[in-house]
């Protein structure tokens, strides 16, 4: 056993704990969690990552194949030990400078906070820490992660380099959903208060159909702008390409500010 002061050892054997939650939720073998527990990486590249990952740390093995002995299913792993054991497990095995770790980390955000139901957040604001999450948040706060913020946790920037390679932040640590949300904002407020007035008219006739506004907004804004040339004289609109980023996210944030401003919807008492 390597002499190591367990914290990288204990938080390892916490991420893989979280990690295996996850991946073993749908086991068909056993129950989840528990050794023998099984999932199928679907070969997504998140899944795939971490399932190497626990298996150089004798978390996982591949299933044997019934059908072919000696072989073993590509996409099919079981669980070695119950994830409850893991923290323990690993807190004496796994020394600071373990290379492996590095990778349960990369693999811990692309599985937990990539596809976690539900997530782990990834932002620099503070957030709320799910009770799934905690044992997690505490391991990743006690060796500088995390910091709490009240009853809250916030990342610090150690954790930097492994949400860039993640590709949750930027090279300047800023996280790319906080600035994709700030500018969904920002632009949805433009579209919603500079819509002329013949395009008020089609959303009113579309209040129900975000799908069919996501088509009017590809066509009609463009480069930060309405653009009402593009409409009819019978009140449609000429096809041109979809613009970068159109989606029916956008389309869905417009068209509930837009109920808001023009009171669609809404219910009032007698």
């Amino acid at each position: 056993m390597v002499e190591t002061d367990g914290i990288e050892g204990r938080l390892c054997g916490e991420l893989a704990a979280s990690i295996v939650r996850h991946l073993t939720k749908h086991s068909q073998d056993g129950p989840p969690r528990r050794k023998g527990a099984t999932f199928y990486h679907d070969s997504m590249t998140a899944f795939e990552e971490a399932t190497a990952t626990l298996t150089k740390f004798g978390l996982l093995a591949p299933v044997p194949r019934a059908d072919k002995p000696g072989e073993t299913w590509y996409c099919l792993h079981a669980l070695t030990m119950d994830a409850d054991a893991m923290p323990e497990f690993l807190a004496g095995r796994v020394r600071k400078d373990d290379p492996r770790f590095a990778k349960m980390l990369e693999a811990y955000l692309g599985v937990v906070c990539g596809y976690g139901d539900p997530p782990m957040p990834t932002g620099r604001e503070p957030f709320d820490c799910r009770e799934i999450h905690r044992n997690a948040a505490r391991a990743l706060a006690e060796a500088g992660y995390l910091e709490p913020v009240g009853a809250q946790y916030r990342w610090t920037d150690k954790i930097g380099p492994t949400m860039v390679a993640g590709h949750f932040w930027n090279e300047d640590f800023k996280s790319l959903a906080e600035i994709e949300e700030r500018q969904l904002e920002s632009e949805s407020d433009e579209i919603v208060r500079t819509m002329p007035d013949e395009i008020v008219e089609i959303f009113k006739d579309h209040a129900d159909d975000p799908l069919s506004l996501t088509v009017v907004l590809n066509n009609l804004w463009r480069d930060g702008a309405w653009q009402p040339d593009a409409l009819l004289p019978e009140g449609g609109y000429q096809w041109i390409a979809p613009s970068p980023g159109g989606g029916i996210i956008l389309a869905r944030r417009v068209l509930t500010k837009f109920k808001a401003k023009y009171g669609i919807g809404q219910t009032h008492g007698s």
